[in-house]
């Protein structure tokens, strides 16, 4: 089965949607595990052993503190994995697929960064799971290069559209690639989209409870006379700026921390710390932000919108501090909440705003800034907004994309 512009189609496309099928649904059952243990492990370390310890005031301080330690350690002992996802794609193209031998060290780390509290969510460990699995597979059936790229990319939009809870955004994200000659964007995205109903549906039946949390949106029905939509275009460009703002402050701080890159454990020591400070401060920097997003829509504009913003402020700090410092992760979830921070306190201060469109078009704007993929920014956002947000988001995901950062990271760290 040779994947290409000019061959790919009956039968050798019908029996590419069969794998995909096939390895979405394994994909998913490797995709419960991990969020079944990441969940248990979070449980034990900040519910079951403060409910023993009593009343700690530095508990989060002395925590993170202690994961950053473990964090290190991981680095020194079982290397930098998972790797981030675009360099993980690299591999895709230029080794034929996933580093399938460090998988193990990867979901280790991650299990222990996100235990600890990281400002980050599990999406950097479950492409390099689900990368790895489907290499792995394609491997065992010895399949091609180009056929391993495929099977590689289908993994992934099963792993993330189980966990974004969008098939049909997780497939999007190699339809917004460079359409080149060995596989179409088109025909990769449509086995990725049965790829990632596959994952999401074991998924759910094996770890629903802990898959997505629920939501309580403030009221809101539809644009107001056009104000909504007007208002959208500025706060598309504040969140472009918030995603700016992180992409620098990560770069940056990367080359700061570049004389500790052979001090694994300092560094990673570090980051617990600095992590553990902005935690007892604002316990909300937290995590990846995906559960406390509801925690502002319930309490938000009881903060006030200069302690909104700032919240979302410390979240940027926090993610740029864990990627920097060795902790692994996803940036999606933490930029997500940033973003929706800054903008229900922005909608705060200005009360010409909707919280809604506030908070809907900056948090898409600046999500759409880190992937720089529109398309599949609005096909995961819209999942977590009212559908009558639609416009908004779409402005906010178009504006953020738009946004261009004239770095380079990579030359600049050589």
């Amino acid at each position: 089965m040779l994947l290409d512009k000019n061959t790919l189609s009956y039968p050798g496309f019908y029996q590419l949607v069969l794998y995909a099928v096939v390895l979405g649904a394994v994909v998913g059952l490797a995709t419960a595990a991990f969020l079944l243990a990441e969940h248990w492990l979070t449980g034990l370390v900040w519910e079951e052993i403060p409910r023993r310890l009593g009343p700690f005031g530095l508990y989060a301080l002395v925590v993170c503190t202690v994961g950053g330690l473990l964090v290190g350690l991981c680095q020194q002992f079982l290397g930098d994995y998972p790797k981030p996802m675009k360099e993980a794609l690299e591999d895709v193209r230029t080794k034929g697929g996933f580093d399938v031998a460090h998988v193990p060290h990867g979901v280790a780390t991650s299990l222990v960064s996100l235990g600890f509290g990281a400002a980050l969510g599990p999406e950097a460990a479950l492409i390099g799971l689900s990368g790895g699995l489907g290499t792995w597979v394609a491997r065992r059936i010895k399949m091609g290069a180009r056929q391993a790229h495929a099977l590689a990319y289908f993994s992934v939009s099963a792993s993330l559209g189980a966990f974004f809870y969008s098939p049909f955004g997780s497939a999007a994200l190699p339809l917004e690639s460079p359409d080149g000659d060995e596989i179409p964007s088109a025909w990769v995205m449509i086995p990725g989209v049965f790829a990632g109903v596959a994952g999401l549906a074991v998924a759910l039946f094996l770890a629903g409870e802990v898959l997505r949390g629920t939501y309580d949106y403030l009221p809101y029905k539809s644009p107001r006379n056009g104000t909504d939509l007007l208002m959208a275009v500025p706060l598309g460009l504040l969140g472009a700026m918030v995603g700016r703002l992180y992409l620098n402050f990560h770069h940056y701080l990367t080359l700061w921390l570049k004389p500790l890159h052979r001090h694994k454990i300092l560094r990673g020591l570090m980051g617990g710390l600095v992590l553990g400070l902005l935690a007892t401060a604002c316990p909300l920097v937290l995590f990846s932000g995906q559960a406390g997003l509801n925690d502002l829509l319930i309490h938000g504009q009881q903060m006030g919108g200069g302690l909104l913003v700032l919240t979302g402020l410390a979240k940027v700090l926090a993610l740029g501090v864990c990627v920097s410092t060795g902790w692994k992760g996803g940036e999606f979830f933490p930029i997500m909440f940033a973003g929706a921070a800054i903008g229900l306190g922005t909608a705060c201060l200005i009360p010409a705003i909707h919280p809604m469109v506030g908070l809907a078009t900056v948090m898409t704007a600046a999500t759409a800034a880190l992937l720089k993929k529109p398309l599949a920014t609005i096909l995961i956002v819209v999942l977590y907004m009212p559908s009558a947000l639609i416009v908004p988001i779409t402005v906010g995901a178009f504006m953020g994309a738009a946004v261009s950062f004239p770095i380079s990271f990579k030359k600049s760290l050589d």
